[in-house]
């Protein structure tokens, strides 16, 4: 019988769960995103044995927050940005930073840091659970005070997000270094 070696790179997935040694690689769950091999025979329509080479790449999972899970005293788990450099970060980031706004509705509506959403401070641990981040992505919050920022920062590390930035002097800072921002006026 032949023998055929196929290749099939599928993105996501491949028909497998996660596997064991991503849940447990001791790296506060961010998952590895390195591809993976699995070999597989099958019988073609000729009757001929092929085996398949899959390469699969292992999904990259969403950060499960609870409290608790992070230490927000950890080193490099929260730091602050300056506005250029957040927004130099962000433009290159793969995947794409999630940037949380956490002042109110109004302050929001009139100009806010672009792709930003609106969690206000006193409704953040509420909708916590809410939040699809992945492990691998980086969380950017910022607030007009920064006691108020460090505070948002300090509970999502607290509930498991391994990185979160915070965006020194805010919306404020960001204009004045002339970085383009949205409003819904």
């Amino acid at each position: 019988m032949r023998v055929l070696t196929l290749a099939c790179l599928l993105a996501l997935g491949c028909g497998g769960a996660e596997r064991p040694e991503e849940a447990a690689n001791g790296e506060a769950g961010i998952a590895d995103t390195a591809a993976v091999a699995d070999t597989r025979y099958v019988v073609d329509s000729l009757g001929d044995s092929v085996q398949l080479i899959i390469n699969r790449r292992r999904l990259v999972r969403e950060v499960h927050a609870e409290a608790g899970k992070g230490d927000p005293d950890e080193p490099g788990v929260i730091r602050s940005l300056k506005p250029k450099v957040a927004h130099e970060r962000m433009r290159s980031a793969q995947p794409k930073w999630y940037v949380i706004d956490l002042r109110d509705s109004r302050a929001w509506a009139s100009g806010h840091v672009p792709e930003s959403g609106l969690i206000p401070l006193e409704l953040l641990e509420e909708n916590i659970g809410d939040l699809h981040v992945r492990t691998d992505q980086t969380v950017l919050v910022y607030d007009d005070d920064p006691r108020d920022a460090m505070a948002g920062a300090r509970l999502l590390a607290f509930y498991g997000f391994p990185r979160v930035r915070i965006l020194e002097g805010g919306l404020d800072a960001w204009e004045e270094a002339g970085l383009p921002v949205e409003s819904h006026r």
